[in-house]
């Protein structure tokens, strides 16, 4: 049955499908932000609001390719292709091919204190990824062929305000002591609901997110878009700033070294200075502010704490050390499985590269590396922020979140897959790309 945000999506969802098919792709974007709510329950069976819109915006884009000029044909999808074949064949049929071997996975039961493994058994969850790996792959080969009308850039920029705005609700709600109505947005049947707790000002922040890190990692990707366009001349640099605070309040670990590994990235790349004697100035009168921001952050009592305990402190919690071995696995899986992994949906570790290592092995990792480099080069450079977004998510997904099946990776993959396919073969790629964000 349909919950009530359920019903919110299903209604939005059916209304852009019938009277405005183009804005799918942005309504299946901000649906990404609601990981933790049921769209669809039955029993202990539940469905995020992305795979509901996902499905709508897969049947609706594929309807009207018999109407209109399909964009479909883009670079890397040969390796897409084999990728999802590759990957559902592993979730079908590593688990009966490897049955016995020791598994580490949170549906099998592990503690999230002790590190233990179970003996692999094939079962619905397998199947499950697997079809969620399908309607992926599908978001990818149909949103290649959307008009150069859909209004992805606005649909980030609500999501960006809606995050935001929540987690700073959250904190206004722990300031005055009351509890946060959460039970709106973590909806499904397997969380626990915080609904009448109050905790303390020190308490991670999550927004719609449900995990503190996954909210992380939307925030850094949101930071790395608009970090690129404020510093390259196109504004955006106090939703920049108001990103970076907001991961401050999630405290996510991850999200801290990857905003700053995306800075110094991007910054070596694109220098204020040419040396010896060359300065550019407008990106030096830019990068002025982001320094003094980062000056007041450290001096700020609040903000050094969380920064201490996010990461200083990090490396000798015991969360780190049994994270660390979930990821270590990898190898041993690696090498039990001759180098093709346990199948997709079997191994849930830490991070998104052992993951891939231990559940689709090299030949997978392989095809999904291969898959990520062509897309992302083919991103123009009048829309270098949706590279750059990639970059920070896969960085962050790399340090901590484990999921192949993840809605904003697809997400992001989906877009730059869209930006970097020309709107008519017949017309030059740069000029098919015009300057606004889309």
């Amino acid at each position: 049955m349909p919950t009530g945000m359920g019903l919110l999506f299903l209604a939005a969802g059916f209304y852009c499908a019938v009277k405005r098919p183009d804005s799918l792709p942005g309504l299946l974007l901000f649906s990404a932000l609601f990981p933790a709510t049921s769209a669809l329950a039955l029993g202990s069976l539940w469905i995020m609001p992305y795979y509901v819109v996902a499905m709508l915006f897969i049947v609706s884009q594929f309807l009207r390719c018999d109407r209109q000029a399909s964009r479909s044909n883009f670079a890397g999808q040969t390796l897409l292709l084999v990728l999802g074949a590759f990957g559902v064949m592993s979730a079908l049929l590593f688990p009966v091919l490897f049955t016995g071997v020791g598994v580490y996975s949170n549906r099998l039961g592990t503690s999230d204190e002790v590190f233990q493994t179970f003996p692999l058994v094939p079962n619905l969850g397998n199947a499950a990824q697997a079809v969620y790996l399908t309607i992926n792959i599908l978001v990818v080969f149909a949103t290649a062929s959307v008009r150069r009308t859909a209004h992805i850039w606005g649909a980030l920029n609500v999501a960006f305000y809606v995050l935001a705005g929540t987690i700073f609700a959250e904190l206004g709600c722990l300031v005055v002591g009351i509890p946060f109505p959460y039970r709106l947005i973590e909806n499904n049947p397997e969380r626990d609901l915080l609904t009448s707790s109050v905790g303390s000002i020190a308490q991670r922040l999550r927004g719609t997110c449900g995990e503190p890190s996954y909210a992380g990692l939307i925030l850094v990707i949101f930071f790395a878009a608009y970090f690129y366009r404020y510093y390259t001349g196109r504004g955006g640099g106090w939703k920049a700033l108001v990103a970076v605070i907001a991961i401050f309040l999630v405290r996510s670990s991850s999200a801290f070294v990857t905003l700053v590994a995306v800075c110094i990235i991007f910054i070596a790349r694109n220098p204020p200075f040419r040396f010896p004697t060359f300065v550019r100035t407008r990106r030096l009168v830019r990068l002025i502010p982001v320094v003094a921001g980062v000056v007041a952050c450290l001096l700020s009592p609040i903000l050094l704490f969380l920064l201490q305990e996010g990461i200083v402190d990090k490396p000798t919690t015991g969360s780190y050390s049994h994270r660390t071995a979930m990821d270590q696995y990898c190898l041993y899986l690696l090498k039990r499985t001759y180098g093709l992994g346990v199948g997709v949906g079997s191994y849930r570790p830490s991070s998104l590269v052992a993951s891939l290592i231990g559940n689709v092995g090299i030949i997978g990792t392989a095809l999904a590396a291969l898959f990520v480099v062509q897309i992302a080069l083919r991103v123009p450079a009048n829309k270098g922020w949706i590279r750059w977004a990639l970059v920070a998510g896969l960085i962050d997904m790399a340090l901590a979140i484990p999921d192949i099946t993840q809605p904003i990776l697809w997400c992001l993959l989906a877009v730059a897959v869209y930006a970097g396919t020309p709107t008519n073969p017949s017309v030059p790629h740069d000029a098919a790309m015009p300057e606004s964000p889309f």
